[in-house]
């Protein structure tokens, strides 16, 4: 074998750690990505674990809204009274506070066990210090109505709202269970 001249062993050497600076940069690289990946999942976990804390806090409030729900159930749902009961309720509460029906339509009822959803879109007109009033009257807790779509409009003098309202029941076959 012949000897290497100074230069031959210089690009040796020169090859040789180039080689071994890139080897470890790829594994400096590697380390890193893990480490990255790592302290996402940490940061996940983190998050998660405060949510559920949060949630371990409300169980109480939960609990005693169940309790609040058993012992005041919603009104079981009869086909031939309860739609029209619900209609005539809130035409009574807006007559009473003085507020217009300009329009209703009925959207029918939805089943979901264990509860029957009857649905009505009114359009109202009137003054918007009534409205709210109302709005606040009709939500109360035991009343099992809701307001899952509004849509206010202001008019010369008056409001215009579009509301879409819901009124829960139970299923008669799920009450008393509850």
């Amino acid at each position: 074998m012949k000897k290497l001249n100074k230069i031959e062993i210089r690009l040796m050497v020169a090859f040789f750690s180039a080689t071994l600076v890139a080897g470890t940069v790829l594994l400096i690289k590697s380390g890193v990505g893990s480490v990255t990946k790592n302290s996402e999942e940490i940061t996940l976990l983190n998050t998660r674990y405060q949510n559920y804390l949060r949630l371990q806090q409300e169980t109480t409030y939960w609990q005693a809204r169940k309790e609040w729900v058993r012992a005041h159930p919603p009104p079981n749902y009869d086909v031939s009274r309860s739609t029209f009961d619900f209609v005539e309720q809130i035409q009574k509460s807006l007559t009473v506070t003085g507020l217009r029906v300009e329009e209703q339509q009925l959207k029918g009822s939805v089943q979901k066990a264990p509860f029957v959803t009857v649905i009505l879109v009114v359009k109202i007109t009137g003054d918007l210090e009534a409205f709210i009033r109302w709005m606040v009257a009709i939500q109360k807790a035991g009343n099992y109505l809701s307001i899952s779509k509004l849509n206010l409009k202001a008019n010369s003098s008056a409001i215009v709202a579009t509301l879409e309202l819901s009124q829960f029941f139970c299923s008669q076959a799920i009450h008393p269970r509850m």
